[in-house]
This record gives structure tokens, sequence and C-alpha cells, in this order.
């Protein structure tokens, strides 16, 4: 019984996934990340690129952590080439550390502002730039109409975006 559940489950999954737009690669032709654990874990076992991936982080140690797994991503999606811009509101990072992730510090754009909007602005016109490899964006809030708008961008250009959400990351930084 366990077992028509799961696939139920699967199937309903991917079947959500097509209404959103979402078009799976043809039957063996899956272009694996080699992400292991964390590619298998989503719908038809392939992380999805040219889409936004939110990640909502309850402190700053979260929000660290985050960081690290999407950083870790990047060395994935810059292996053949581009840059990312990294725009953020804490001014935190610390760009050797990315070499320990396997991405070249030079090859990252780091923009720090002082407002959600203003992240979001920039967000939605480097997403729309097929140059680059990725975009990540550091903010405290999104709402529907903003995240449609970042999906929209990223369906013409097929670059991935990051948005890591952290209300208390920020808090010092004032609106």
């Amino acid at each position: 019984m366990a077992d028509a559940k799961r696939e139920l489950i699967d199937k309903l999954q991917k079947e959500i996934l097509q209404l959103e737009g979402y078009r799976p690669p043809p039957i063996g032709v899956q272009e694996l990340m080699g992400l292991g654990p964390v590619e298998a874990a989503f719908p038809n076992r392939v992380f999805p690129l040219g889409t936004v991936h939110e990640l909502v982080c309850g402190n700053t140690e979260q929000a660290t952590a985050c960081g690290g797994f999407v950083s870790g991503l990047l060395s994935v999606l810059m292996q053949n080439g581009g840059a990312c811009l990294w725009i953020g509101l804490s001014g935190n990072l610390f760009p050797i550390a990315f070499s320990a992730f396997g991405v070249e510090p030079d090859r990252v754009i780091f923009i720090t502002l002082s407002k959600d909007k203003d992240v979001l602005w920039v967000m939605e016109e480097a997403l729309k730039c097929a140059g680059l490899a990725a975009v990540v964006g550091e903010l405290r809030e999104i709402d529907f109409k903003q995240s449609r708008r970042l999906q929209l961008a990223v369906e013409q250009s097929h670059v991935t975006g990051f948005v890591l959400r952290n209300n208390r990351l920020c808090c010092q930084v004032a609106n």
C-alpha cells in the first residue's frame, strides 16, 4: 500500500509541475548535474534549471547554510563558463570563501543594496541576461507578483535564479 501511495504522490507532483509550465526532459535525455540525493529529491529526478528556486531561512545559521548550499550548486552551474550575480542586503559575504565550494570568486559579481525592492529590480533585470550562469538574491520578503516577474524573466533567458529569504539576516538594515 505504501508503494501505491508513493507512486500516486510522484504522479501528482509531475502533473502539478506540468501545469506550472515545467517540461521534463525527453526520456533518456536527462541532464544530470551530479548532485546525487539532492537531484533525486526533485520530481523526474532532475534538478530544474532555468527557473527560480526560493530558500526560506528562519535564522542566520540557516541563511549561512543555504548560502553554502547555493554556492555548491553554483560550482556546477558555472562549470561551462558564465558569471554569477549575487545581490544582497547584508554585505557579509567573503568572496575568497567561494573557492572552498569550487567557485572562482572573480566570476561572481557582488552587489550590496539596502532595500528589498532594489534587490528584486536588479534580480529581474539580471535574470533576463542569458550570458549569466545564475543570479542569487538575498532579501527579506517577496510576494507572488514579484516572484512571478522573476519566473517570467527566466522563461526567456533560461538563467537559474535563487532567492535566499531571511528576515533575521537583514534586520539591522534599514528600509
